[in-house]
């Protein structure tokens, strides 16, 4: 059954947070802006017949669906500049619209809104930015850290805006690849850099090279998370579904290496747009990987069930690792 204190809690939230969205915008569109997309569309078209009408001696030439203009004195010129300008800016208000669009989806169903206020030389950088974005998929990703922004200010560096400026859709679709197989251990987020089980998730060397080049990724295939375990002592990695617990139950203690390519701070925080369900198969073959490195390892797998602000985690006590098939 619904309760009506937290169905109204809850609806007072996406207000604040679909109201400090509006605020916004309306600093840096102006009180005015209620221009929708279609409108925009419609605009465009308005535009190029303006054109026309208002260059009747235009040489225009109709060919293979194109035109073609043949007039260039200056005032031609100079008139079709503005009219470029003008067809610009409707490209960029479109994209921008599309972006805000996004955000206003993704607070819709959000629960909790920060009070801190939202950086305005950030939110100016970000649009300045993603004006240029015309595919939907990157528009989406603009989209979400808009939203996460108002969600959480300070959730982005101004650093991780240039490195997702520069990113192509290809780049943010290999990039997506990764996600499901981040873990988090020794206040890093990584993963493994055992090249056959990455490449059993469609994950190539020249991937993680092209991600380094993204500023994304740390691509040094000798980098390793090293833990020593004493005895009767552990250590454990997780994400937000699931903990890792690997427990040294010999009398010795026991050096443990896990060979791993590290996030870079943009690809930490663009995780924080990015989540998806973890993959199970990952999580069996990262736990094969750790008992390899020495049999003496007792290796448990726990349901996570709440991850906190400050970044710890409650964790169910039971050990599921018979769900993974795990011995």
């Amino acid at each position: 059954m619904c309760d009506p204190n937290t169905a109204l809690e809850t609806i007072e939230a996406t207000a604040k947070a679909t109201n400090t969205l509006g605020k916004i915008v309306e600093k840096i569109f102006g009180p005015s802006w209620k221009k929708k997309q279609a409108d925009a569309e419609t605009y465009s078209a308005e535009v190029i017949m303006k054109m026309i009408r208002d260059n009747p001696d235009m040489d225009i030439i109709y060919n293979d669906s194109k035109l073609f203009i043949k007039k260039r004195d200056a005032i031609a010129l100079a008139n079709r500049a503005d009219e470029r300008k003008a067809l610009e800016s409707v490209r960029q208000q479109y994209n921008l619209e599309s972006v805000i669009g996004v955000a206003e989806a993704s607070l819709d169903s959000k629960e909790k809104v920060n009070d801190k206020e939202v950086d305005e030389d950030f939110i100016t950088r970000l649009f300045n930015i993603a004006k240029d974005a015309n595919k939907k998929e990157m528009q989406f990703i603009w989209g979400k850290i808009l939203a996460q922004e108002v969600l959480e200010p300070r959730s982005f560096s101004l650093r991780t805006l240039e490195t997702v400026r520069n990113l192509s859709y290809r780049d943010a679709k290999i990039y997506q690849k990764i996600v499901p197989v981040v873990f988090n251990g020794a206040r890093k987020k990584f993963i493994v850099s055992d090249d056959a089980i990455l490449t059993k998730y469609g994950i190539k060397y020249e991937d993680v090279l092209l991600l380094d080049d993204c500023g994304l990724i740390n691509s040094a295939g000798m980098l390793a998370l090293t833990y020593g375990i004493e005895p009767n002592s552990e250590i454990y990695l997780h994400n937000d579904e699931y903990v890792i617990f690997v427990k040294n139950t010999s009398a010795n203690k026991i050096n443990l290496s896990i060979g791993a390519y590290t996030l870079k701070g943009s690809g930490v925080e663009l995780l924080k747009i990015l989540y998806c369900d973890t993959n199970l198969n990952y999580i069996k073959d990262l736990v094969r990987y750790i008992k390899n490195k020495n049999s003496a390892l007792k290796v448990t797998v726990h349901d996570i069930q709440k991850v906190n602000a400050d970044g710890s985690f409650n964790y169910s006590t039971l050990d599921i690792s018979s769900k993974f098939d795990i011995l």
